[in-house]
């Protein structure tokens, strides 16, 4: 897995990054809010560590602008800087969670592994969301009249059925995909 560290003291990006390799992830460095964004956009990176108090763009912007892209990377904030307010508002922003510095390494490494666990459980719902709308959806049949909304009504009572359904209609009208 790609893992994204976006702080600017030197010495911890160092022990993060030795960590994370140890466990067997690639790694990225940013040391700004805005380099981490731009590694984001050219990298496929699954899981970012974010510090809050960053040069210029604060760690909370960078929050913003992940979520605003619609990312499904998960974000865990580690900070120095750390108060109630700064944990509630990284949370609302979208954080999956949220370490206060020091930390002990196997408190990172934990949550690393619980967020790459809800990444990976993330993309396999949007599959299956996936499968079943191309499998069930209406995609190839084409029609947005009302009589046809009522046939794709049907369609949604009766494919859960194991019964034997027959379909009844002129040659080219269908039949063959409602049966799908």
């Amino acid at each position: 897995m790609n893992i994204l560290i976006i702080d600017d003291e030197e010495v911890l990006q160092d022990v993060l990054t030795s960590l994370i390799r140890r466990e067997g992830h690639t790694t990225y460095s940013a040391r700004s809010g805005e380099e981490g964004l731009e590694l984001l956009r050219r990298e496929e990176v699954d899981l970012v560590l974010l510090d809050l108090m960053l040069p210029g763009m604060s760690g909370i912007e960078v929050l913003r602008q992940i979520r605003s892209r619609d990312l499904d990377v998960v974000v865990v904030v580690i900070t120095a800087y750390s108060s109630i307010e700064g944990a509630i508002e990284a949370m609302r922003q979208g954080a999956f969670h949220y370490i206060p510095k020091p930390f002990k390494n196997e408190e990172v490494l934990l949550t690393i592994r619980k967020g790459l666990e809800q990444r990976r459980l993330t993309a396999e719902n949007r599959s299956l969301k996936e499968q079943l709308r191309s499998r069930f959806g209406f995609d190839q049949i084409i029609g947005k009249s009302k009589p046809m909304q009522q046939v794709f009504d049907l369609i949604k009572l009766a494919a859960p059925s194991k019964s034997n359904i027959l379909i009844l209609g002129e040659s080219g009208t269908g039949k063959e995909l409602v049966a799908k």
